[in-house]
């Protein structure tokens, strides 16, 4: 081998082991044209327009949680009225009809009051009342005590009795803050009635009733009610002229003895009722 060929074998083997230089740049040129790199991968950018600067979201200063709305108060449970005995009361404004020993009479309009215990659809009751009558005195009257005969009087009228009410229809409706109630209730009521007339006598005779009263009730709370009602009342009472043997005052077929408790009236009342 000749010395030329070998030393340039030897340097050509050194230069091929030695250390890479610095990186050549590359020169780039247009999108469709091949870079001056050669042996080297790049990625072209086809897009001639400027890169745009990417936008900094604008930082927000730190800010506490709004708090979380309170929940809704829970709803109050059921009033339970009709638990225990309650103490109750109503006054009552009655028109209606009035008979004196078979006698019909002119009457005022009557006052009543009661109060007592309610319990479920159960209420038993004292009640007073107050009204007036005018006795309009027949031809034929017959006074069992004196000597005066009957005449034309004015008499003031007190009612003493005891009411027990029964609500044989019953229905309540409750709502976010009080309780509905409505009743149809059956009302039987006993007492004494006296009758002080303005010309003299008094009037002392037992007497008993019925009624049939429609109620609609409004509570507040478990410890107040409010109610309207109107109610229909018949009223019989005890006479005091009725004696003798028995007879017959119309056609029949056996005679009988009069009817003391012949006195029947009617009344319609419309009032006003409150509880705890």
């Amino acid at each position: 081998m000749r010395p030329s060929v070998a030393i340039a074998f030897v340097c050509a083997t050194t230069s091929a082991y030695a250390a890479p230089g610095p990186p050549h740049p590359c020169e780039w040129r247009h999108y469709d044209e091949e870079p001056r790199c050669p042996g080297k991968v790049a990625v072209l950018d086809y897009n001639d327009e400027p890169s745009l600067p990417v936008p900094v979201e604008k930082q927000l200063p730190d800010r506490e949680p709004a708090p979380a709305p309170p929940p809704p108060p829970p709803r109050p449970p059921p009033i339970d009225y009709e638990r225990d005995w309650r103490w109750q009361a109503d006054v009552a404004l009655g028109v209606g009809s009035a008979v004196v020993d078979g006698v019909g009479v002119a009457n005022w309009p009557q006052l009543s009051v009661t109060t007592g215990a309610h319990f479920a659809r159960l209420s038993l009751l004292g009640e007073y009342s107050l009204g007036a009558e005018h006795y309009q005195a027949p031809s034929n009257a017959v006074i069992a005590l004196g000597s005066a005969p009957a005449r034309d009087t004015d008499g003031m009228v007190h009612r003493f009795g005891a009411v027990a009410r029964y609500a044989v229809l019953h229905g309540i409706v409750d709502t976010d803050a009080s309780q509905l109630g409505g009743d149809l209730w059956l009302q039987g009521d006993f007492g004494e009635e006296l009758t002080r007339w303005d010309e003299g006598g008094l009037l002392e005779r037992p007497y008993f009733g019925v009624g049939l009263g429609l109620q609609g009730a409004l509570r507040g709370s478990p410890h107040r009610r409010h109610a309207l009602f109107v109610a229909v009342r018949m009223q019989v009472a005890r006479r005091s002229d009725i004696g003798g043997a028995p007879t017959c005052s119309a056609p029949c077929t056996e005679a009988t003895r009069p009817e003391a408790w012949s006195d029947r009236s009617w009344q319609l009342r419309i009032g006003f009722l409150w509880g705890n």
